[in-house]
């Protein structure tokens, strides 16, 4: 297979694509802009089962720049648990009052 950076439709892709982000003051390398859209060709030619070259006309320079200019989201580690799981200091008795003591007579 080809590969998919040295076609056309890439390529023009490609240099659309550079130039989004620019109209919204921010700049951004040729490199990263390659990266993130081969990233989202093959990401949607895999989703959909298609080729990366059809994958092509399903992506827009407005959208891949929007997700070039969006800010990375960290996923947050997991605290590390100080006691033993089950033990819990903020855990209170909690004491529901029974059905029998609530029945209508």
């Amino acid at each position: 297979m080809a590969d998919i950076r040295n076609t056309a439709p890439f390529k023009a892709l490609e240099t659309q694509t550079s130039a989004e982000p620019l109209t919204r003051g921010l700049t951004v390398e040729a490199v990263a802009v390659r990266n993130v859209l081969l990233h989202m060709v093959t990401t949607v030619a895999d989703r959909m089962g298609i080729q990366p070259r059809s994958a092509l006309r399903y992506l827009d320079a407005a959208a891949v720049a929007d997700t070039i200019a969006r800010p990375p989201t960290l996923t947050p580690k997991a605290p590390t648990p100080s006691k033993p799981p089950g033990r819990c200091a903020t855990m209170t008795a909690v004491s529901w009052p029974h059905a029998s003591s609530t029945a209508a007579p």
